[in-house]
């Protein structure tokens, strides 16, 4: 068979479908097929004849369509879907598991969790992080995917038998799109709206807030200021809390307890300046459990500051003064001290100063008092300290003085035992050589520095005392003693605290009931003796003339008071006493009750008492917060001016309420003047500049008064300066007003040469 007799081989169509349109190269191969069939090849096995194919007409060929055949798939590539269809239900399956452990709660019991190291604080945070991963890849899949099939359908003619199907394929993984987003944004809501256990969340740090704030560089000692309330509540409702325990040195001790607690840091303890403060916080979860956790923050006492100590001798005496000055107590605790300074005359500078300057000698010629400071430095140039003694400088007594002293009463009834002293007797220059005494109605005179009288006679007596210094000057002082009449009509009188109701002569409590006894107020001749028989047992309990006893069981008591005097007579007295049982009492003491702002107040309900179980809560009522359910003491920090009730209900075992109120003030800081006066002496023309401290309060009114007639009037802390033109000595004298009307007022002498 000649190249012309061979069959046509057909041409591949293209990738898309093609209309062919008649011509005359087409039409001649088709005539030349006509005249001569062809046979097709016969495959192998087959047993039907070839069949003769029918001759192909010259009429032009309509359009036809050319389907793809499908692929093949390949064992890769069946293998890699398997796999992935495996790790699908795998990561779906772990996925369910973290998030039915969101759902029930149940972290902690869980093996799997426990293996992996998955905390219920951290399973929230987990399952955001892999629903975005999980979702958003698959997001990303099926975004790809149904771009790719719009783009392929869109390229696709309109007669193409593929068009339809891919875009279904489009639609589909359009749909899968929309679900897989919708899906995303809700397991993300869910998961981050779900409430987490609270025992379960990570408590930072920054719960704690101190101040000072930077508590990193500390120089000891120092006491900081711990506080839990501001952003402890945003996590937990204060009524939820029920014990807040500090632990400051790290030793696992409870130091402190409440919300807000200060601590002073004497040293750099044990750990070289590092103090884990630990907050443990018992509170009652969602699920009515008692959880706890500790939040920490470190304190770092990078340096104990230098200790600085005057030692005076003398601190007080007659001009002229002689005083030596010594620093030589002076301490670094963690260094040693490299430098003395001392400032002799109150000006702020420090005249003399060196290594060598630890041990001073300074007279004073003037009367008064004489600030002396001292500023020491440790070996940390940084690390400074100062102090200040006072030096009081008397005017010289007389040359020689009697005086007689005594701890004993100068009246009384007889038989009256006195003690006289002669050591308060002086002399300025040289000694005291002898003491005598004289008593009137004694002919003797008693050589001794003391002396000793029983007076059994009713009377006035006079006592003299003579001294004689050594140049034979003699000096006289005199006291007079008097002793009353005995016939008096002894009278019994016990007070006690809490006090008899007026009118009633029973005093009445309930257990446990402790009452101070006092017999003070009796008129009894030279009492020596006291008796108090409180069980009326005929026992006595106690010899003191005001005494406590407790009574712990209910009852009557007859408590008798006996007093015994010098004649050996005994009188007594009875006081009734009925003790209640106890019932439920809520009872609240506060220390302090009062005082300036902001106030600081302990308040201790540990006295409330029941007679049936136990008390097992004390809630305590601040203003304007929520009940804290607390121990039976508790602070708290008034910062405003104000008058505060305060509550207390207690709960016992056996569901019994009690309450108790007390009421705090806190009061405005005083009103205190001060002023620096620079110089305070010189030579006229004197400039005085006047520094003005700002004192706590508002202040409306700075009035000066320099001393020589002339005035200022200021309404806020201003530096003046004055100059005094005519030697004097002058009051320089800063009044300051508040809006209330109060004054108060400070004076610096000044004096012009």
């Amino acid at each position: 068979m000649n190249e012309s007799e061979k069959p046509e081989s057909p041409k591949k169509s293209p990738s898309w479908d093609t209309e062919v349109k008649p011509d005359k190269k087409i039409n001649e191969p088709a005539q030349e097929a006509s005249q001569k069939p062809v046979q097709p090849p016969v495959k192998e096995g087959s047993q039907e004849p070839p069949k003769t194919p029918e001759p192909k007409t010259t009429t032009p060929r309509k359009v036809e369509t050319y389907t793809e055949p499908e692929a093949k798939t390949s064992k890769g590539g069946a293998f890699l879907f398997g796999f992935g269809i495996v790790l699908l239900i795998v990561v779906a399956c772990f996925y369910g598991l973290l998030m039915w452990g969101l759902i029930s709660g149940d972290v902690e019991s869980n093996p799997l969790f426990e293996a992996l190291g998955i905390e219920e604080s951290g399973l929230q945070t987990l399952l955001i992080t892999l629903t975005n991963f999980i979702f958003g890849f698959l997001v990303l899949i099926f975004l790809i995917a149904t771009l790719s099939s719009f783009f392929r359908w869109a390229m696709l003619p309109k007669t193409s038998v593929n068009k339809s199907k891919t875009l279904f394929t489009a639609l589909g993984m359009l749909m899968l799109f929309v679900i897989s987003t919708g899906a995303w944004f809700s397991l993300y809501y869910f998961i981050t709206q779900f409430v987490v256990s609270e025992a379960s969340a990570e408590i930072d740090n920054t719960l704690i807030i101190t101040r000072p704030t930077d508590v990193v560089s500390l120089s000891s000692p120092v006491t900081v200021e711990f506080d839990l309330t501001q952003k402890l509540y945003e996590k937990i409702s204060p009524e939820r809390i029920r014990q807040i325990n500090w632990d400051f040195e790290g030793d696992e001790k409870v130091d402190a307890s409440g919300a807000a607690v200060t601590y002073t840091f004497n040293d750099r303890g044990e750990n070289n300046g590092r103090f884990p403060v630990t907050a443990e916080i018992f509170y009652i979860g969602a699920d009515e459990k008692e959880l706890s956790f500790k939040s920490v923050r470190e304190v770092i006492v990078d340096n104990e500051t230098v200790v600085p100590v005057i030692l005076a001798d003398p601190e007080v005496g007659s001009v002229p003064l002689d005083v030596t000055l010594s620093a030589a107590d002076s301490y670094d605790p963690d260094g040693q001290v490299t430098l003395y300074e001392w400032d002799l005359d109150n000006d702020g500078e420090f005249e003399l100063k060196g290594e060598d300057k630890f041990e001073i000698k300074e007279t004073f010629a003037k009367v008064g008092e004489f600030p002396v400071s001292l500023r020491v430095t440790g070996t940390n140039n940084q690390d400074k300290a100062t102090v200040t003694k006072v030096i009081t400088a008397n005017t010289p007594p007389s040359d020689l003085k009697a005086v007689i002293g005594t701890k004993d009463p100068l009246e009384g009834y007889p038989p009256l035992r006195i003690e006289f002293d002669g050591s308060n007797s002086f002399v300025k220059e040289g000694k005291i050589m002898k003491y005598e005494w004289l008593v009137e109605g004694e002919t003797e005179v008693v050589p001794n520095r003391k002396l000793r009288r029983v007076f059994r006679d009713p009377g006035e007596y006079k006592i003299i005392l003579t001294v004689e210094n050594d140049l034979g000057e003699r000096q006289q002082d005199e006291v007079i003693v008097s002793v009353s009449q005995e016939e008096i009509d002894p009278e019994l009188d016990i007070r006690t605290t809490p006090a008899v109701p007026s009118g009633k002569g029973v005093l009445r409590g309930s257990v446990p009931f402790e009452v101070t006894f006092d017999s003070s107020g009796s008129v009894v001749n030279n009492p020596v003796e006291w008796r108090w028989d409180f069980q009326n047992d005929g026992v006595v309990d106690d010899f003191a003339q005001a005494t406590q006893y407790v009574f712990r069981d209910p009852g009557t008591y007859k408590v008798k008071l006996e007093i015994v005097d010098a004649k050996e007579r005994t009188y007594e007295k009875i006081q009734l006493v009925e003790v209640s049982a106890a019932g439920t009492m809520a009872i609240i003491k506060a220390e302090p009750a009062a005082g300036d702002a902001p106030l600081k107040v302990t308040f201790d309900g540990s006295a409330s008492r029941t007679d049936k179980g136990e008390i097992v809560n004390y809630i305590w009522s601040f203003p304007n917060q929520d009940p804290i359910n607390h121990r039976a003491q508790i602070d708290y920090l008034f910062r405003e001016v104000g008058n505060y009730q305060v509550g207390l209900e207690i709960l016992t075992s056996e569901g019994q309420l009690s309450e108790d109120t007390i009421i705090v003030s806190a009061r405005a800081p005083s009103l205190k003047a001060s002023f620096e006066a620079t110089p305070k002496a010189g030579s006229t023309p004197l400039n005085v500049t006047f520094r003005p401290q700002i004192p706590s309060g508002v202040v409306q009114e700075y009035f000066w008064d320099f001393g020589d007639g002339n005035t200022r009037r200021y309404f806020r802390p201003e530096t003046v300066s004055y100059t005094y033109t005519k030697p004097g000595t002058y009051n320089a004298i800063l009044r300051i007003t508040d809006r209330s009307g109060l004054t108060a007022e400070h004076t610096e002498v000044i004096t012009v040469q």
